[in-house]
């Protein structure tokens, strides 16, 4: 197995590094408010710009909560990707072209990789190795928060895509976004979960490849 390398990057949009892995989109090489790959950077409730470290902040008055809350998309909304209400986008400035993957995104790195489980330091997590071009990203085993408690650290690689769920068995429901989910001790097991909205996740930044050929 080719060793990972920390400091690769294929290039720099709106002073984001990114990697080109040979797909539909460039994948960022840390985390939403990390700047190196083994960094979990900020963690955020489906559809909400407030990291959950300034929600915890605000925890002596409910009512702050609540209205934070509560300004994230109506459910009509069903992919937040590139609006208003992604922090991917908005993050990184409101003109960039910065976004939350969508299923098809994480789908589409799946099928295109060589996945092995390793370590940064201290820090476990999934190398994804491109079978197009060898190039690599680390996606660190950064759990979630739930109820101010962090949980899975080291143990399960969590994050948002841009999607609400929107299943048979819970149609339509506001309640439930979509994430991913796999585990740091088995990389072959990667499947999609439907998470309550209020779960704080990481999320890691694409760029449509297309972008940059227009560039």
């Amino acid at each position: 197995m080719k060793e990972f390398d920390r400091n690769f990057f294929s290039g720099t949009y709106s002073n984001k590094k990114y990697v080109d892995l040979g797909l539909n989109v460039h994948w960022a090489t840390s985390n939403v408010g990390a700047k190196n790959p083994e960094e979990f950077g900020e963690y955020y409730p489906w559809g909400v710009l407030t990291s959950f470290e300034l929600l915890k902040m605000q925890s002596y008055d409910p009512r702050i909560i609540s209205n934070l809350l509560s300004a994230r998309p109506s459910p009509i909304l069903k992919d937040i990707s590139g609006t208003r209400y992604d922090i991917a986008k908005i993050y990184y400035g409101e003109e960039s072209a910065w976004r939350t993957p969508r299923w098809e995104d994480f789908q589409e790195l799946f099928m295109n990789t060589r996945t092995d489980v390793i370590s940064i330091g201290e820090i476990i997590g999934y190398q994804f190795t491109s079978i197009i071009n060898g190039n690599s990203i680390f996606l660190p085993a950064a759990g979630h928060f739930s109820q101010f408690a962090q949980n899975y650290i080291d143990e399960v690689i969590e994050y948002w895509t841009s999607e609400r769920y929107d299943g048979d068995d819970e149609p339509q429901t506001p309640q439930r976004g979509f994430g991913i989910s796999f585990y740091s001790d088995d990389p072959h097991v990667i499947s999609p979960a439907k998470v309550n909205v209020n779960t704080a996740m990481p999320i890691r930044p694409v760029l449509d490849s297309r972008i940059l050929q227009n560039r």
